[in-house]
């Protein structure tokens, strides 16, 4: 609502670079934390922890890639996948800070991740897949 705007508008005039930056560090923090700060009871929010852990470990293997010495290849999905990976992101980063919204992954963000996530980890994904097959074989 424009009351709502004009006093959002009006605190943040009012307050000190420092405090913007607190606030924008505090909002940073909540928006990629795994867990969730007031745990609610049902079985979405038990299933959210879970992607939201996979994300995390998206955002460390993409940790990961920028320490590794070789280039960038866009013929690499795998690279693809992670610039996918930053462009998810930079795109909490601007919705959690800049434009000022409680918003953490929303389900458009949520696919993308998990699909990126297949992608990166491809290789261990069907390793896993092959070895519960033979297992069901085996019985």
């Amino acid at each position: 609502s424009k009351v709502y705007t004009a006093g959002t508008r009006s605190f943040i005039n009012q307050i000190s670079f420092g405090k913007k930056l607190k606030i924008v560090f505090k909002k940073l923090k909540s928006n990629f934390n795994p867990f969730p700060e007031k745990p609610k009871p049902g079985i979405l929010e038990s299933l959210s922890i879970v992607f939201r852990i996979v994300y995390l470990i998206v955002l460390i293997q993409l940790i990961l890639r920028f320490f590794q010495k070789k280039r960038f290849s866009f013929n690499s999905n795998k690279d693809k996948a992670y610039l996918i990976v930053i462009a998810v992101f930079i795109g909490q980063i601007l919705m959690s800070s800049y434009i000022y919204t409680g918003l953490r992954f929303n389900a458009i963000y949520s696919l993308t991740m998990l699909c990126c996530f297949m992608i990166i980890n491809l290789k261990t994904i069907n390793s896993m897949l092959d070895n519960i097959y033979k297992r069901l074989q085996n019985r």
